[in-house]
């Protein structure tokens, strides 16, 4: 029978699996990849078209999933199998599981106190900053959300976890032992507690870069050290939430900083400065208390000074945006070179940040602006800016170092006297030109291609297999025909169309949706045979272009046109492929074309609109890693798309002829 070991990291699991493997009829395993192996499985058989065409039932689901867990432990002859993952007690594995056994699973779920396990990771890495390991480690990461994940599997099915807990393990293992054997419902077993040999062997090393994370003493006995002052002041932070025992969360009391901005709420500033002045004595790590003090030093007019301890919060996101990940270092406020200023905070926050543009431009820099897409239209002529892209493409645009808007005041050396209160935002030029219409569409219904063209994106990544969602398919189709479109729909864009079985469906729905509308095929022609092409016409097909890679064409090739009669072969567009005649993809092939950047019109966003297998729009057919995204269909609809602010600001420059000041655009040498 299959049971399941959980818990918190650092709580004993590891020690208590050891002790329940000197049971002769139990097999405890290391940490499994069972559950992601099950929910993997039923992902992609609840979302291939192939399940969704043939009807499945959910049963035919299960019985998969039931089909796994048997194959996971075959070699074991073991009665009792215990599987051993943080994952088991989230109420959805949970119900699922319920249904795979038969039966309510059971959870043994070993526990500790936060704040302990915490500080058993802290003596055992012994990270040289404590508190941004608790706050953003892998590990604690970890612990967090195994917590988390624990508390709601237990207030969902409380009957179906027992909880042990470390110091119960420790203190008393073998009436811990015994409480596990009750609750399977199997005997008792006499175990040893001198001499403990853990065959449950894990490769911490690969897994943590942490060896011996796993490791057990061969005697059961707690260690002798104390929590409390290995986290320091972040013991009280870390106290409570100890569901398991069903106590009430303990009361803290106000801490001197909480006092500090209490007194600044109502406006007793003085003693609040005394506080943020006896905070840096007593707390000169503090973040958040540098933090509060930075205001304080902002309203005696020192501006940098303060600004640079307002940064201090951002340790504790408590100040700006959270860091966009970038490998690039804060401006110095001296080189010239491309910055990118990016714009935080809420749309009021970025229009106030957007002023240092001009600043920093004066200094010989070319400046690039990263904001939310509704202020594309207003901030793009701001003096200073050279360039203007979404938030969403932050890390695709060339930069030597950035500015956090928030903070521009600290690489600018500014203080007070050195603000200007000249306006920065002008009223934009408008644009004679109208509307452009619609058409031609691309769709990217899957993600894989069979083949690896050294002058396509593909032959150095893998996008994995992946589908058009069937509902943003017909939601598109269905837009269409709202608006009347008489244009072209083409599907490809860097997949291979001819390995999705949905392809034959979804000719036919255009078809019978939008009769007038020309349906046009990209494809290689590596899986295609006479019936299958047939089949494609039948359905509505008007034209398909087959280009061969091979520097020939293909036997299937040659088979199928000696099948096709003249008027026929006017729809089968087979021809040898010419390297010579490719775009440079924006910059990620290598070409024989035109250098970049162009001063040049280019026509695609006057005309076309390319959907990628994830549903999102993007700038256009050579923007493979959806750099530039114009609108998601999953929220919005292709008229709300077609009309979009980035839209416009990249047919504005387009006109112009300005590709320079364009991401993607001034690395293309397409038009």
């Amino acid at each position: 029978m299959l049971y399941f070991l959980s818990g918190l990291p650092r709580s004993g699991s590891t020690l208590l699996g050891a002790l329940l493997s000197q049971r002769p009829d139990t097999y405890v395993s290391a940490t499994s990849g069972l559950t992601d192996i099950m929910g993997a499985a039923v992902t992609t058989w609840e979302q291939h078209p192939a399940t969704k065409a043939q009807g499945a039932n959910p049963v035919e689901g299960i019985r998969i999933l039931r089909a796994i867990a048997d194959a996971k432990y075959a070699d074991r002859t073991e009665e009792v199998l215990i599987d051993k993952s943080r994952g088991w007690p989230s109420p959805q594995i949970q119900k699922t599981m319920e249904q795979v056994l038969g039966k309510p699973p059971k959870i043994i779920a070993t526990v500790r106190p936060i704040a302990e396990c915490l500080a058993s990771f802290v003596r055992l890495i012994k990270p040289q900053d404590v508190k941004n390991f608790c706050k953003n480690s892998q590990l604690a990461m970890h612990l967090f959300s195994s917590y988390q994940n624990l508390k709601q599997g237990y207030e969902s099915a409380p009957k179906n976890i027992l909880f042990v807990s470390y110091d119960d393990i420790v203190n008393n293992p073998q009436k811990e032992l015994d409480r596990v054997a009750d609750f399977l419902e199997v005997d008792r077993f006499e175990h040893t507690f001198e001499d403990i040999k853990n065959p449950i062997k894990e490769n911490d090393a690969e897994a943590w870069n942490v060896p011996g994370l796993h490791d057990i003493r061969s005697k059961v006995k707690k260690e002798k050290y104390n929590p409390k002052e290995i986290l320091g002041e972040l013991w009280d932070h870390y106290q409570g939430g100890e569901f398991w025992t069903g106590k009430p969360e303990p009361k803290k009391e106000p801490q001197l900083i909480d006092i500090q901005l209490k007194a600044g709420l109502e406006g007793d500033f003085e003693k609040g400065w005394e506080i943020a002045q006896q905070l840096e004595k007593e707390r000169p790590n503090d973040d958040r208390a540098a933090f509060n003090r930075g205001w304080y030093l902002l309203s005696q007019g020192k501006l940098q000074e303060g600004h640079k301890l307002l940064d201090r919060g951002r340790n504790e996101d408590v100040f700006g945006n959270r860091h966009i990940g970038t490998i690039k270092p804060i401006w110095d406020g001296y080189k010239k070179e491309t910055v990118l200023l990016n714009l935080e905070g809420g749309l009021g926050d970025q229009i106030h940040g957007v002023r240092w543009a001009k600043d920093i431009s004066a200094k010989g820099c070319k400046v690039i602006v990263s904001c939310s897409s509704e202020l594309v239209p207003i901030l793009k002529n701001v003096e200073g800016v050279t360039a203007i892209i979404q938030h969403e493409a932050v890390l695709g645009v060339h930069h030597d170092s950035w500015v956090p808007s928030m903070s521009g005041v600290v690489p600018l050396n500014y203080e007070y006297e050195d603000l200007k209160g000249s306006p920065y935002i002008f009223k934009p030029k408008s644009k004679s030109y109208n509307e452009p219409i619609l058409k031609s569409l691309g769709i990217e219904i899957n993600s894989a291609c069979n083949r690896k063209c050294v002058w396509c994106p593909n032959h150095k990544n893998n996008r994995g297999v992946d589908f058009l969602d069937d509902k943003i398919f017909y939601k598109i189709i269905d837009e269409l025909k709202e608006m009347e479109f008489k244009g072209k729909i083409t599907f490809n864009l860097y997949n291979e169309p001819l390995l999705d079985k949905r392809l034959s469906t979804f000719i036919r729905y255009i078809r019978k949706n939008i009769p007038s509308t020309y349906i046009y095929l990209n494809t290689n022609g590596d899986s295609l045979n006479l019936d299958f092409w047939k089949e494609l016409r039948k359905e509505g097909l008007d034209f398909a272009n087959i280009s061969q890679y091979d520097g020939k064409i293909n036997e299937n090739i040659q088979k199928i046109l000696s099948e096709l009669d003249p008027k026929e072969k006017e729809h089968f567009g087979s021809k040898i492929f010419n390297p010579d005649n490719i775009c440079n993809r924006a910059g990620l092939v290598k070409s024989k074309r035109m250098k970049t950047p162009l001063k040049q019109y280019c026509n695609k966003p006057f005309s076309e609109l390319c959907i990628n297998y994830k549903g999102k729009v993007i700038l256009c057919c050579n923007d493979y890693f959806s750099a530039i995204e114009i609108g998601d269909l999953k929220k919005q609809s292709i008229k709300e798309i077609w009309r979009s602010e980035i839209f416009k600001y990249y047919r504005e420059k387009l006109l112009e002829g300005d590709r320079a000041n364009l991401e993607l655009c001034n690395l293309c040498d397409d038009f």
